[in-house]
């Protein structure tokens, strides 16, 4: 019996999708995002029109706005994108499954922050560097640049070579005593 439920669930979502048009995926207002420059926004595009959609697009059926993928619907539209068969698809065929999702706005916006979170990514070790040099020779230097790996690659310049985390014994502060410590990442002084 609730593998039936399942299913009627799964029909209804794909009935829904089916009935939506690029329109429908309104933004939601509160999203948390600084506006896109141009060169990110050409980025994004680039990426969008050689690999798909690689991070998603969810769409909440209650509030009936978008929850994530507000930035790739955008230029989505810009690039005449519209829903066809209850994915967003591009001229050249390229399709993106829209996810649909069915929760109160308190949730939605519990999603949409987490989602977009940068501090549950994880930051990027030594083996970048090798791996940037392998893509911009598959890619190209045109790619490269259009999907902001140059880009990438300066910020590595910047910081200097990235090295493989380690703690040495040595700095990990005795915190049976009181005392303040400094958080490494933030500066913040605390007593734990």
């Amino acid at each position: 019996m609730g593998s039936g439920k399942r299913l009627m669930l799964m029909k209804t979502d794909d009935e829904n999708r089916m009935k939506l048009t690029i329109d429908d995926l309104a933004p939601a207002p509160y999203n948390p995002r600084r506006k896109m420059t141009n060169k990110e926004r050409d980025g994004l595009a680039a990426s969008l029109q050689r690999y798909g959609d690689i991070s998603g697009i969810t769409y909440n059926l209650r509030t009936r706005r978008l929850v994530g993928g507000h930035k790739r619907v955008a230029r989505l539209r810009e690039l005449g994108a519209q829903v066809v068969d209850g994915a967003i698809q591009l001229a050249n065929g390229k399709r993106f499954p829209i996810r649909i999702i069915d929760v109160p706005e308190s949730e939605e916006k519990e999603i949409n922050v987490t989602a977009n979170n940068r501090h549950i990514a994880s930051d990027f070790d030594e083996r970048l560097a090798p791996l940037l040099g392998e893509l911009e020779a598959s890619l190209g230097e045109e790619a490269f640049g259009e999907l902001a790996l140059d880009d990438l690659r300066a910020d590595l310049a910047k910081l200097g070579s990235i090295e493989p985390e380690t703690v040495d014994d040595d700095d990990v502060p005795d915190l049976s005593q009181g005392k303040t410590v400094c958080c490494p990442e933030c500066g913040n002084e605390f007593t734990p």
